[in-house]
């Protein structure tokens, strides 16, 4: 039997991170920070856990937004995956994933990757997979944190996405 294959995908944490964050991404391969990561201790926290991919996002102050680039595009065990913070493209998700759509489409991703409103997301559109992990840190007051774990069934070439309450 394959095993199954996760990556850690959060976003928003603005300088927070909740320890729960570190035991739901024990045993992932990667980790992937959609932006405002808010300073480098998270980064060195969740690279304690596993190889960290990050993007900056429109709340990051300089010494952080420095270290990162507003856009990733990269390979992955599963095909190509695509991430960026989404501040350019509005607050609702409908409307960042409508640019990210026509932004990445050259790279042909397999997953999507953003953030910025704070607000969950799965949805698969004509074989790609978007995820907005919600906040890991500050969520909506009608809404708990969140992030979202991607699963890799190299058996079936099957990619999805779940996404996990922060609880305290």
């Amino acid at each position: 039997m394959t095993e199954i294959v996760r990556y850690g995908v959060l976003s928003d944490t603005h300088g927070k991170l909740n320890p729960r964050v570190l035991e739901i991404f024990d045993g992932v391969r990667r980790i992937y920070h959609c932006g405002d990561i808010g300073n480098q201790t998270v980064a060195t926290d969740l690279g304690a856990i596993a190889p960290v991919r990050a993007v900056c996002g429109n709340m990051d102050p300089w010494p952080v937004a420095g270290a990162w680039t507003d856009k990733l595009v990269e390979d992955a065990e599963f095909g190509v995956v695509a991430m960026c913070h989404g501040a350019r493209y509005g607050h609702a998700n409908r409307s960042i994933l409508l640019a990210l759509t026509r932004l990445f489409d050259p790279a042909a991703p397999r997953a999507v990757l953003f953030g910025h409103s704070h607000r969950p997301l799965v949805e698969e559109r004509n074989g790609i997979l978007f995820v907005n992990p919600g906040s890991a840190s500050i969520a909506p007051h009608d809404l708990t944190p969140t992030v979202a774990l991607l699963e890799y069934d190299p058996s079936g070439n099957a990619l999805s996405a779940r996404l996990v309450p922060v609880e305290s």
